[in-house]
C-alpha cells in the first residue's frame, strides 16, 4: 500500500481552517482528537502539515505529563512585537496546543536559516483553551460563560460608560484599564518542582477601556486586556499586571513576523484577532470544538440570525441573543436525550424513535393466588369457590361421659399421615385425585393463606 501521509496532510490542512481560510484553534483541536484513530499514515500526515501555531517547546517532565516552560514560535497576541502578552503554541509532533502568558522575549543567540534572530519566551501562566473559546469566540450559548456585555454600564444616548469596575496594574502604563472580572477562569503555573501545578483564580481577560474627557470610560484601541495576579506573601498586597492585546495585529514564527490576514472580510471589522483565532469565523459545528461549548447559531429558527457579525451577532438586542442561546441549548438537550432512547431493530431500524417512557419500570411481583388463577383460566377451568373454613374444635375435659374409643386402624394402609391445618378434606388412600380435584385443593390452599 502506498504511503498516504502527504494526502492526509492536505486533508488536515483544509480541515484546520475556518470559512475565511485562516487556521482556527477549535478546528486544530478536532484534527488532533480524531486523526490518531484513522491510520498510521494519518498520524504522520497530521505531524507534517505546517501551521502558524507551530512552536519549538521546551518541556519538563511532571509525573506522567509534561509542562511547557519556554518556547519560540507560535502566534503572539500583544500590544507590541516581542512584548509581554498571550501566545497560542502547538507541538507539531503530537498536535497538543497551549495558551500561555509570557513576559517580553529575550534573544537566544541563535538565528533562523534566513539569518533572523530567534526570540524565546518564558512561560508564565497556562490558560485552558476551552475556556478562552467560551469567552471570546462569540459562539457560546451560556450567558454566564461568555464575556460579559458592557450594556448595563452604557449611558443612554452616549457612547461612554460609567461606574465600571476597573482592573489596573500596580504600575499603570499608557492608560491601560480593563473591566474587572473575578473568578472568570483558572490558570496554572509551574512551581519548579514535580507535583500539582499552582492554580490561580484571579486572572481574567476583559475589554479595554480608556478615560474620556468626561466622568466616564470609552472602549479604546486594543480590544482586550489580560490581567494576571502574583500572590505575594511578603508584601501587604498582591502584584497585579494588566497587559493590552492589540486588536488587529499578531505575530508568529521564531522571529515574530507579522501575521497578516489577506482574506479579512468587512464583517470582521472590530473583531479581535484572538476571537478569530478561537473560531469566530468557523462553522458552528467546528466552533464547538471537541465538546467545548454549544454554539448559539445552532438555534434552528429561520427568523433569527445565522452568522456572527462583530463579537456578538447581527443584532444588538440582548434579549434576542438570549433567545438564540436558549433555543440552542434546548435543541442540544433534545439531541442528547434522543441518543439515550432505546434502539429497536424492528420498529426503528434506521434510528431512534421518540418514546414517552425511557427505560423499563420494574413490575411488582405477583401474588401466588393471581398466578394460580391465571393458570386455571389458561387451562379452561373456572375458578372454584374456596372451601369454607372449619370451626374451632371444642374439647370437653370433664369426666361426666366416657370418651368414645377411636376406631381400629387398618395396619395395611401404612403409617398414619399427619393432617395439616390447611387440608380441607383428607384424601382417600386408595383413590387417585383427578386434575380438577387437585387444582381445587390447591386453589383452596392458596386462598386460605
Amino acid at each position: 500500500m502506498a504511503d498516504q501521509a502527504d494526502t492526509w496532510s492536505l486533508v488536515f490542512d483544509h480541515c484546520a481552517r475556518d470559512e475565511k481560510g485562516m487556521y482556527a484553534v477549535p478546528a486544530l483541536a478536532l484534527v488532533s482528537k480524531y486523526y490518531r484513530a484513522v491510520s498510521t499514515e494519518a498520524r504522520r500526515g497530521a505531524a507534517q502539515f505546517v501551521t502558524p501555531y507551530d512552536a519549538v517547546i521546551t518541556f519538563v517532565p511532571n509525573g506522567r505529563t509534561r509542562v511547557p516552560v519556554s518556547f519560540y514560535g507560535g502566534v503572539h497576541f500583544a500590544s507590541a512585537r516581542f512584548g509581554e502578552g498571550l501566545s497560542i503554541i502547538r507541538d507539531a509532533s503530537t498536535g497538543q496546543m497551549f495558551a500561555v502568558s509570557h513576559p517580553p522575549a529575550h534573544h537566544t543567540g541563535a538565528h533562523t536559516p534566513d539569518g533572523k534572530r530567534i526570540e524565546e519566551y518564558v512561560v508564565n501562566r497556562m490558560f485552558p483553551l476551552a475556556r478562552l473559546a467560551q469567552l471570546l469566540s462569540g459562539h457560546e450559548s451560556n450567558p454566564f460563560l461568555r464575556l460579559a456585555s458592557l450594556n448595563p454600564y452604557r449611558m443612554p444616548s452616549r457612547f461612554w460608560f460609567r461606574n465600571v469596575p476597573l482592573a489596573t496594574g500596580n504600575t499603570v502604563k499608557n492608560g491601560i484599564y480593563g473591566v474587572m472580572t473575578k473568578n472568570q477562569m483558572r490558570s496554572t503555573s509551574w512551581t519548579g518542582e514535580p507535583g500539582p501545578l499552582e492554580v490561580h483564580y484571579e486572572d481574567f481577560i476583559s475589554q479595554r477601556l480608556v478615560r474620556s474627557g468626561g466622568p466616564g470610560m470609552t472602549i479604546g484601541l486594543g480590544g482586550f486586556v489580560l490581567s494576571t495576579t502574583e500572590n505575594s506573601h511578603k508584601r501587604a498586597s498582591n502584584w497585579h499586571s494588566v497587559v493590552s492585546l492589540d486588536e488587529y495585529s499578531s505575530w508568529c514564527g521564531p522571529d515574530c513576523a507579522v501575521l497578516t490576514n489577506d482574506n479579512l472580510h468587512p464583517d470582521d471589522f472590530h473583531v479581535h484577532v484572538l476571537c478569530r483565532a478561537l473560531g469566530h469565523n468557523c462553522d458552528p459545528v467546528v466552533a464547538e470544538g471537541p465538546g467545548w461549548l454549544v454554539s448559539l447559531l445552532t438555534h434552528g429558527d429561520p427568523e433569527l440570525p445565522t452568522k456572527l457579525i462583530g463579537y456578538s451577532c447581527a443584532v444588538n438586542n440582548d434579549d434576542e441573543i438570549a433567545a438564540m442561546c436558549e433555543l440552542a441549548r434546548e435543541r442540544r438537550r433534545k439531541a442528547e436525550m434522543a441518543k439515550a432512547r432505546p434502539y429497536h431493530p424492528i420498529h426503528n431500524p434506521t434510528g431512534y424513535m421518540p418514546t414517552k417512557k425511557r427505560g423499563m419500570a420494574q413490575r411488582a411481583k405477583r401474588s401466588a393466588a393471581v398466578v394460580a388463577q391465571a393458570r386455571m383460566q389458561q387451562a379452561g377451568m373456572e375458578p372454584l369457590t374456596p372451601a369454607p373454613k372449619r370451626a374451632a374444635i371444642e374439647i370437653d375435659l370433664t369426666d361426666d361421659e366416657p370418651a368414645e374409643a377411636a376406631p381400629p386402624r387398618d395396619e395395611t394402609i401404612g403409617p398414619e399421615r399427619r393432617r395439616t391445618r390447611h387440608s380441607a378434606v383428607p384424601p382417600e388412600p386408595d383413590r387417585v385425585l383427578t386434575a380438577a380435584e387437585a387444582m381445587e385443593n390447591f386453589y383452596a390452599y392458596v386462598m386460605s393463606l
